[in-house]
């Protein structure tokens, strides 16, 4: 039992809070029994007296009073009990129900004229824990209209995707017991003819039962229903709100409008709400499918039946599609035959590889957080050391410790909340940031939006963050220190808060040490994936894209006139230096393979599985500057009536004939357009083809005059290309007029971009994942190394303030400036070190987090390590000088004259 006791008590004892309480009740009752004993010793010294009046000695008197009063102890308990007995139990807890709107009140009014009274102060923490909350907000309003918030779907748990499908296996899961409904649907970018004219579009082929399939109803008309998919039906769709009001204005006007898709002409039945988005591609509009060709990707939505689960159907799936595997093998099965199709929730589906992103903003923007709390926390801690006068008065005064640590925690949730207020208001515009920085919005974009849940978050950090700094000023709030503050002035610092600073500093540089190392190891990413130099002229370039309808250009002759034709009215533009055609520019992202036959000669480790395979007009290698090295260019007269060239790059030239040379060789195999074969004629430099990595493909280039294609890119060589932008697309407009006319790479895939882009435009898009990635750690990473960099400066600055006697007696006696300047940056700069180690210990580990995101780069590279420790000790040191310097500015005289 005294073990427990003691045990209890030592607890307390820890604990400032619970403390001042138990010391408040044993005060309670120590006055209590105090005035029952000063009643007892009064009545026990009026009967001696009345003994010794009336003639009985004073001993026989004080025995006499002893018999009759009896045992001390007893009437001592009895009093005690009489007290409890006429005050009823609950007054006092009514009373100090009572009491807490005034005490509230008091504590805040309190708490705001202290805050006042020190204005720098205020607002350093305020602007800090802005810098933090706000941070963290943006965060939180991406994550959660992207990750947490539910997709906008009837029972959106029950919906699975499936993917890789073959379009018989999809066709058999209509009978299967775990899936309630199935939709099948395609992806088709088209020609829109609209009356602002041709743009292109991506839509969504879907088949019968689409729209109910998601239970989400159009905002004006209706979807596609059973009678739309009835062949000879007149043609329907529905739009998007976007599309609606870009193309016809209000959405309600759309209804009943017609516009040609394509080919086709359809009529609009009905548009959806804003930002809606069924499965898991953004798209413009939904057309019911012709024929199965439109939905030869193997792509479907599905609901599970009831009591199945995502596990069950799974299975089922697969054991259908290897089931029509089996029955449908084809010797000829080509890369496009998915023998196990993919199956997810419609959520992952929709993610995709977006969540460790925002899982990884999320993680740095807490880490800026508690960054954050840490310069609050110090902030606080130095600026209750310089108050100890005034909580030595108020505790002489009678203020209990709870009444001190209500005090502080008043204030430090007053400036949270302030901070956080001021964080709230520049949250939406880095919201709006962090989504739009990518370069092509986010999954769920739509859903992404700062609302009253948002508020509640923000505030919720707040008090966590106004509490979490808070708590190393309440706990280490010194008993002996209240005594003392009126003798010492506060200038006496306990050894517990000095250490605590020393230990959140320390804290602070691991922590940023952490985001550096991802910092670093994103840039090296960067610049890997984006190289100064890409092995090809992109800056005095043009480019546009054309896809031919096929009503109005039916062949390869016609295609070839379309080039030709635009190869010459571009040429006459003024600054126009020259004009090419391509099938695909690089960094675009498009890929069309050319696959080889295996050679004898190689091993299969070395021989590359395909090739990139670019058909181009003469003078594109010389526009691009991709030098000759070996052999000959391609040229106007290859064509079809000669025999088929290619021009190999070195990467191919070197994988192909290790031990020769390529020119004159003759090259086999396969490639969308069937088996073929190439003589080669040239080798030329390499150049990067895609934005993703910085280590150069195997390309072939063979002349479109051979291998003419319906989709192509121009590429227009000029002087400024900013400033014949409008000049050239007047001149597609006026050979064609119903051409779309689109903007090649990534965003040209998502149907939104639309125009001649200058070909900065097309690399800027080709690294905009990678890009974003380091933007978005690099950004906060530089706020961490901020309020690191404050929080040493603030610590060492105290320091000496505190020390200021000292480094006046020091240099009093002899000491040198540069002995001074020592002692306050070694001070400094042994928190650095212990910082600077445990960051690299955490960041080793936690960097393997980010490896996917990677490339060309290990998570533990030397030289990204090696860097930050200089970076950081660079600027550590710069930190801890300041302060250092201002120590050997010190007048001894004065020094020694301070309290």
């Amino acid at each position: 039992m005294s073990a427990t006791r003691w045990d209890w008590r030592r607890l307390v004892a820890r604990l400032p809070f619970l403390r001042g309480l138990v010391e408040q009740r044993e005060a309670s009752r120590r006055r209590i029994t105090d005035e029952i004993d000063a009643e007892i010793a009064f009545h026990l010294h009026m009967r001696r007296s009345e003994y010794e009046t009336s003639g009985m000695s004073p001993e026989d008197a004080a025995g006499a009073t002893r018999r009759r009063f009896g045992s001390r102890a007893r009437a001592r308990a009895e009093g005690i009990a009489i007290r409890a007995s006429h005050r009823p139990p609950e007054q006092s807890l009514l009373r100090r129900l009572r009491s807490l709107p005034l005490e509230f009140g008091h504590t805040v009014a309190q708490a705001l004229r202290s805050l006042r009274a020190a204005p720098m102060f205020s607002c350093a923490v305020i602007l800090t824990l802005a810098l933090g909350i706000g941070a963290n907000t943006a965060a939180f309003t991406v994550v959660s209209g992207v990750l947490l918030r539910p997709l906008p779907y009837e029972k959106p748990e029950r919906l699975i995707y499936i993917s890789r499908a073959r379009p018989e296996a999809l066709r058999a899961l209509a009978g299967a017991g775990s899936l309630a409904a199935l939709a099948s649907h395609g992806i088709k970018g088209v020609a829109l003819i609209a009356p602002s004219g041709p743009s292109r579009v991506r839509t969504l082929p879907v088949g019968d039962g689409f729209f109910e399939l998601f239970g989400v109803a159009p905002a004006v008309g209706r979807g596609l229903d059973s009678g739309d998919f009835v062949p000879g039906a007149e043609a329907a769709v529905v739009l998007t709100d976007h599309l609606a009001r870009r193309e016809l204005g209000r959405p309600e006007d759309a209804i009943g409008t017609s516009l040609q898709f394509g080919e086709h002409i359809y009529v609009v039945v009905g548009v959806m709400p804003p930002g809606t988005n069924l499965a898991r591609y953004q798209v413009d509009a939904w057309l019911p499918a012709s024929n199965q060709d439109e939905l030869r990707f193997g792509l479907a939505a599905a609901r599970l039946a009831a009591g199945a689960t995502l596990e069950q159907a799974r299975g089922e799936i697969e054991a259908i599609a290897q089931q029509v595997h089996e029955e449908d093998a084809r010797p000829d099965a080509g890369p496009s035959d998915f023998r196990l199709p993919l199956v997810a929730t419609m959520h992952e589906s929709v993610i995709g590889g977006a969540g460790d992103g925002l899982l990884v903003l999320a993680t740095t923007a807490v880490l800026v957080l508690l960054i954050a709390c840490a310069n609050v926390a110090n902030l606080l801690l130095t600026r209750a050391n310089s108050r100890m006068p005034e909580f030595a008065v108020r505790s002489a005064l009678g203020a209990g410790r709870g009444r001190l640590v209500a005090q502080l925690m008043a204030e430090s949730a007053l400036l949270a909340t302030v901070g956080a207020l001021l964080g709230s208001l520049v949250a939406p515009w880095a919201t709006h940031s962090l989504l739009h920085a990518r370069g092509y919005p986010l999954p769920k974009s739509g859903q992404v939006q700062f609302d009253t849940w948002i508020l509640a978050f923000t505030l919720a950090v707040a008090l966590a963050c106004g509490l979490l700094a808070a708590l190393p000023v309440v706990l280490n709030l010194p008993g002996t220190g209240l005594a003392n503050g009126l003798r010492g002035g506060g200038s006496v610092e306990s050894r517990g808060p000095r250490r605590i600073r020393e230990l959140l500093v320390i804290g602070e540089v691991a922590v940023a040490v952490v985001l550096l190392a991802g910092t670093g190891l994103l840039l090296r990413t960067f610049v890997n994936v984006m190289p100064t130099e890409p092995g090809f002229a992109w800056q005095d370039k043009l480019a546009l894209r054309i896809e031919l309808p096929e009503s109005r250009y039916p062949d390869g002759e016609s295609w070839l006139q379309l080039v030709d034709q635009l190869r010459e009215d571009l040429g006459r533009l003024p600054g126009v230096r020259a004009v090419s055609a391509t099938t695909e520019l690089p960094m675009t992202g498009l890929v069309s393979p050319f696959f080889p036959e295996t050679s004898t000669n190689v091993g299969p480790e070395s021989w590359p599985r395909y090739l990139l395979h670019r058909a181009v007009t003469a003078g594109y290698l010389e526009s691009m500057r991709m030098p000759i090295q070996r052999g000959r260019t391609l040229a106007s007269g290859d064509n079809r009536n000669t025999e088929r060239v290619a021009v190999l790059n070195e990467t191919a030239a070197s994988r192909l004939w290790p031990d020769g040379d390529a020119v004159g060789k003759i090259v086999r195999g396969r490639t969308d357009l069937g088996e073929t074969e190439y003589r080669i004629v040239g080798v030329a430099a390499d150049g990067w083809s895609f934005g993703g990595t910085a280590k150069p493909n195997p390309e072939i280039f063979v002349p479109y005059l051979q291998e003419p294609r319906a989709e192509f890119e121009m590429l227009i060589e000029i002087d400024r290309p900013g400033q014949l932008i409008r000049p050239a697309t007047e001149v597609v407009r006026q050979i064609d007029p119903s051409l779309p006319i689109i903007s090649p790479g990534r965003r040209s895939r998502g149907g939104r971009a639309n125009g001649i882009q200058p070909m900065g435009e097309v690399l800027a898009a080709a690294i905009s994942t990678p890009r974003y990635q380091f933007a978005v750690v690099a950004v906060f990473a530089t706020l961490a190394l901020m309020l690191t960099t404050v929080g040493i400066y603030a610590v060492l600055a105290h320091a000496v303030v505190r020390r200021t006697r000292e480094i006046g007696i020091r240099m009093a006696i002899g000491a040198r400036t540069s002995s001074v300047l020592g002692l306050v940056v070694r001070q400094g700069m042994r928190l650095v070190a212990f910082g600077l180690f445990l960051g690299t210990v955490v960041a080793l580990w936690a960097t393997r987090l980010l490896e996917s995101f990677l490339y060309g780069v290990s998570p533990s590279d030397p030289a990204t390590y090696i860097g930050l420790c200089f970076f950081v000790v660079g600027l550590g040191g710069l930190a801890c000088w300041i302060p250092a310097r201002r120590a050997t500015r010190i007048n001894p005289t004065t020094a020694l004259r301070a309290p």
